[in-house]
């Protein structure tokens, strides 16, 4: 997996969040759904039930992509 700051790397010291992006390779089957969960909020707090699911398109499969999220600035995040 990797996860993606899309924010810039000279980030004004008031901005409290960044832009986060995760991108995961994973060749599964017809139907089959990819979600990826972390310690934040907007990741879910490791909740199954509040996991972010990724979208893949026929040109991008196997990569598969989540929305944007927004993560606490300053913060590691744990995603699995």
């Amino acid at each position: 997996m990797r996860l993606i700051c899309l924010s810039r790397s000279r980030v004004r010291s008031r901005v409290r969040s960044l832009a986060l992006l995760a991108q995961v390779e994973a060749a599964v089957g017809f139907g089959e759904d990819v979600y990826v969960s972390g310690d934040t909020p907007s990741l879910g707090n490791f909740d199954p039930k509040h996991a972010v699911q990724l979208f893949a398109t026929t040109r991008s499969y196997p990569i598969w992509e989540s929305p944007v999220v927004s993560v606490p600035k300053g913060r590691v995040v744990a995603a699995a």
